[in-house]
């Protein structure tokens, strides 16, 4: 029995070598789990979109995108503009008024040129067809088509004429938008008692319209009111141009410089007027 026992005590003992114990199980079990792991989690690289995403909302990335080609571009925002619009065609709300507030600028700084060079043809480009004006029913109140004739018969009669635009004031309303803008008006009377200048300090309240027209509509005057603040009326000489013949001066129609432009030199720097052979000083200019 004693031998017995023995043996089976050996054999007990041989089978714990051969079967690993519940604690190296359990640690095999946690080692492995840990590896698992380290398989399931992404690699850095991942990170990297997350982070160019980003970039595209940077608003000073996007300002120096739009820096390279508005440079050189004549037409401003307004050239850019189709290149800006989204896959619905439409732009940006706030670039939207940008633009508009460009173009509708544009249209009163016409006006003045218009009206100071006699230019009835572009005094009419500004103006819708069923356009309006209002300088008071003592003055003139009616369509565009008869204002604009009036209006430069009445410039016709004076020696010259002179207009200056402050800022604008814009309320955007879509295709409709109200504006108030300064303006400072000087106009040579010749009477028969003498010279006078005849300026006046007053406000224009336009409503333009967007109407369809091109790709994106066309901005024009709808109506326009003319607002007199205060006028001053005094003799003048002409002093300064009698003593200065010579100077640049404006004229009336398209003998006005602003006409010839493109035929300004170009590229010749100080030798085209090197060409006219003659030198200045200060007493060139007589005051």
């Amino acid at each position: 029995m004693a031998t017995g026992k023995t043996k089976d005590d050996k054999k007990k003992a041989a089978d714990k070598k051969a079967k690993p114990s519940s604690s190296t199980k359990a640690g095999a079990k946690s080692t492995a789990k840990p590896a698992a792991k380290d398989k399931k989690a992404p690699p850095p690289a991942k990170a990297a979109p997350k982070a160019a995403s980003l970039s595209k909302n940077d608003p000073i990335k996007q300002a120096k995108a739009l820096i390279g080609p508005l440079r050189g571009m004549g037409g401003g925002l307004t050239s850019l503009a189709p290149s800006l619009a989204g896959s619905s065609g439409k732009l940006p709300p706030r670039l939207q008024a940008l633009i508009d507030r460009q173009e509708i600028g544009d249209l009163f700084t016409t006006w003045c040129r218009a009206s100071d060079r006699l230019d009835e043809s572009l005094l009419r480009s500004v103006y819708h067809h069923d356009g309006s004006e209002d300088h008071g029913p003592g003055v003139f109140q009616g369509p565009s088509a008869g204002f604009i004739s009036w209006w430069i018969g009445v410039l016709g009669g004076l020696k010259s004429s002179w207009h200056m635009l402050g800022p604008t004031r814009f309320d955007l309303r879509g295709d409709v938008t109200m504006t108030e803008t300064p303006f400072l008006a000087q106009y040579r009377l010749e009477k028969a008692t003498g010279k006078e200048d005849l300026i006046i300090g007053g406000r224009f309240l336009d409503r333009c319209e967007r109407r369809p027209g091109g790709a994106s509509g066309v901005w024009k005057i709808a109506h326009r009111k003319m607002v007199n603040d205060w006028v001053r009326t005094s003799p003048t000489s002409d002093i300064f141009y009698l003593q200065n013949p010579d100077a640049l001066w404006q004229t009336r129609g398209r003998t006005d410089l602003s006409y010839n432009m493109d035929s300004f030199p170009t590229g010749q720097g100080s030798r085209t007027f090197s060409l006219f052979g003659r030198r200045y000083d200060s007493k060139s200019l007589k005051f």
